[in-house]
């Protein structure tokens, strides 16, 4: 839905009309199709890109007329959308399992990579069993070339890496997440070699 305001103020007051970029007329308290008007403003339901074009406002009384033209540009909306994590270990792309599970050796590289799309600004954040990640020696934040890609890179995993990682996304409009479990096998030591 879109509002486009118009207000006009005269004696006596005027009456006001939109046109359309179509040409039709649209007059205060009714409607056409998608659009009316109340309050001298109009409105137009389920905005579609043939809607784009210029809306004239018109208020006329015994004294006279005076438009207003608003142009319209219809941009296609994007939601804030994830896409599904993508996991790297040593490099090499994994799927995860069925249950979004990764397994991995010991001392084993990962990148998780979570790509989203959105068009207002956002805070993005990764988080391991609920706490949140922050950078250290061996885990890095980064934000990949890729548009909005945001990773978590972890150089020589160990078991204490195990566990359930969450992507999240902050626009202030909507508040979304993805999440990848990882599991880590421990190194088997020389000493229990046989």
């Amino acid at each position: 839905t879109a509002v486009i305001l118009c207000s006009a103020y005269g004696v006596p007051p005027p009456i006001i009309e939109w046109v359309l970029p179509s040409g039709d007329i649209v007059l205060e308290g009714a409607a056409l199709g998608r659009f009316s008007v109340s309050g001298g403003d109009l409105r137009i339901e389920n905005v579609q890109e043939s809607d784009e074009g210029n809306y004239k406002c018109r208020a006329t009384n015994e004294g006279g007329e005076d438009t207003a033209d608003t142009p319209v540009d219809v941009q296609e909306y994007l939601p804030d959308v994830f896409s599904v994590i993508e996991v790297e270990v040593d490099d090499q792309p994994v799927v995860p399992t069925d249950e979004n599970k990764v397994t991995m050796g010991e001392d084993s590289s990962l990148l998780l990579n979570c790509t989203f799309n959105t068009t207002s600004p956002a805070t993005f954040r990764w988080f391991k069993d609920g706490t949140l990640v922050r950078s250290d020696s061996r885990r890095t934040l980064v934000k990949l070339s890729s548009g909005h890609s945001y990773g978590l890179r972890i150089s020589s995993v160990d078991t204490e890496d195990a566990g359930v990682y969450f992507c999240t996304l902050d626009s202030g409009f909507s508040k979304t997440s993805e999440s990848v479990e990882i599991g880590v096998q421990p190194q088997e030591s020389p000493d229990r070699k046989s």
